[in-house]
């Protein structure tokens, strides 16, 4: 009899999993079909609370345009995201990193704004103010190179997160101030400005490594 009730259910959340948004049934219904049944009964009842809402706001969730409110739904959108990161199934993933240039570019801006700022608001003469300007600019430099970490690969497991720094394996935990967007993701894991990476789509070798370390993290930062 059980067998039976659970065979209605798994076939009325297939059908309610049909949203007719073809983003969302290629998730949806694929993870109802394989996944659904295998669901704790909490997990169960979360993802049949979901298929209630509208489908702009699972679209903006699956999307990862935005984060539910609801802790539940956080839950469930994760575990239909990526379950064998929060199922603890023993599986790993791992992610090779490499500078981005998109950031350095960035960085690169932010750096002659603020020569140009300080060059403008020296009160000396033009050629000192821009001496001095100029040490400024390649002294922070040298200071951001020498603090930089270089995190050579990131990676989880299900004893948590770890990076690989010059070779040696270090297990890491982010802290607030960690960021998960849409263009990039920046991991606190120290009280310093130079302990956080900074990742974004040109630092993986393609754009799906991106959204899977952004998946892996969903209700974790």
């Amino acid at each position: 009899m059980s067998e039976e009730l659970n065979d209605i259910d798994a076939r009325r959340v297939c059908w309610h999993s049909r949203r007719g948004m073809l983003e969302l049934d290629v998730i949806l219904v694929p993870f109802a079909e394989n996944k659904y049944l295998g669901l704790a009964e909490d997990d169960k009842r979360r993802y049949r609370d979901l298929l209630e809402c509208e489908d702009p706001d699972l679209f903006a969730w699956f999307m990862e345009h935005q984060n539910p409110d609801d802790a539940d739904f956080q839950r469930i959108v994760a575990v239909v995201l990526e379950p064998a990161a929060l199922n603890n199934t023993g599986e790993y993933y791992e992610w090779a990193l490499r500078p981005s240039l998109q950031q350095r570019r960035l960085d690169f801006a932010a750096l002659l704004a603020g020569t140009c700022l300080l060059l403008v608001l020296l009160p000396l003469s033009w050629w000192l103010s821009l001496m001095i300007a100029l040490a400024v600019a390649f002294l922070s430099w040298r200071f951001a190179q020498r603090m930089h970490v270089s995190v050579e690969r990131i990676g989880c497991d299900a004893r948590g997160w770890w990076m690989l720094v010059g070779g040696q394996r270090h297990a890491v935990s982010w802290r607030s101030g960690s960021i998960r967007r849409y263009e990039l993701v920046r991991l606190q894991w120290g009280f310093w400005p130079w302990q956080q990476l900074i990742v974004r789509a040109d630092s993986f070798v393609n754009d799906e490594d991106f959204r899977r370390l952004r998946r892996a993290l969903y209700a974790q930062i």
